[in-house]
């Protein structure tokens, strides 16, 4: 079966991808967005100074990428990347730091797999049918980076305004206008329509609670909500701003959503499980 390597995988492109943002700095690279001169000298410097941090985010890339040719649902695991970095760019929004490295390192990450996998998906005639979901979430990223960090200069109330009035119509024209766009992106290509054949595929089930948390074991889960929860405390209490810190939290709660709409994303929430867990039992130890 498919999901052994998918896990191992999965889990070692997000910690390159950890390790980029562990490592970079949100500096603020470009002074003035009008002028073309500091918009050359300030991307220079960027990729001369951070090249630790671009080499962990093409290595997190080519990782989903050799994910993308064998499993069609590599679109998950680049839905979890785009969520965090949307909240992670409107944190810096509002905190006043440059999203630009952040917005980069995401833009590396994301396009390889999509870049990348397209010749294998044109051969295989899948264009249509697996391909252009990840390529329109890539397309949304994108539009959101450049919304955040183009905006960087402006109050942090006007840009979360206009993002979340961007978010709005994009979400009301694939509703109401792109409707076979919206429900290849909103139904997960598919995946989450109820229909009477999907009724009959045990995978697709959604869990009972008891069977949830006997998947990983009562103390396992336990642990891993409390790491959410003790995560959530340092993060929005202690005013501990670690990138990795709302990564992993946010890893963790998508994919325990996840597990609980299906039982087939139980197998992809347990390395996150165990990672909580085990710092947790670490921490307990100390």
């Amino acid at each position: 079966d498919h999901d052994s390597y998918i896990i191992l995988f999965m889990t070692i492109a997000y910690y390159f991808f950890m390790r980029a943002l562990t490592v970079s700095n949100d500096k603020k690279w470009i002074s003035d967005w009008t002028k073309w001169n500091e918009i050359k000298k300030g991307f220079l410097q960027f990729i001369s100074t951070e090249r630790l941090a671009l080499g962990y985010a093409g290595l997190a890339g080519i990782t989903i990428t050799m994910i993308s040719m064998s499993w069609k649902g590599f679109p998950y695991i680049m839905g979890i990347i785009v969520i965090y970095l949307g909240f992670q760019m409107l944190i810096n929004a509002f905190r006043r730091i440059d999203s630009l490295t952040t917005a980069f390192l995401g833009l590396i990450t994301l396009s390889m797999p999509v870049l990348l996998s397209y010749p294998y998906y044109n051969t295989m005639n899948y264009v249509t049918t697996w391909w252009e979901a990840p390529a329109y979430i890539l397309l949304g990223y994108v539009l959101l980076s450049v919304l955040m960090v183009m905006t960087r200069d402006l109050p942090w109330l006007l840009v979360i305004g206009g993002a979340a009035g961007l978010a709005t119509t994009i979400y009301l024209l694939l509703t109401y206008v792109f409707t076979e766009l919206g429900f290849l992106l909103f139904s997960g290509q598919g995946y989450f329509v109820r229909t009477k054949l999907f009724d009959t595929i045990a995978e697709a089930q959604p869990p009972d609670f008891a069977d949830f948390v006997f998947a990983f074991g009562p103390v396992s889960i336990w642990l891993a909500i409390f790491g959410i929860l003790w995560m959530a405390y340092q993060l929005f209490t202690q005013s501990i701003w670690k990138k990795d810190y709302l990564f992993v939290m946010t890893w963790a709660l998508v994919s325990i959503f996840m597990a609980q709409s299906a039982v087939r994303f139980i197998f992809n929430a347990t390395p996150v499980v165990s990672l909580l867990s085990g710092w947790i039992t670490w921490l307990i130890i100390q």
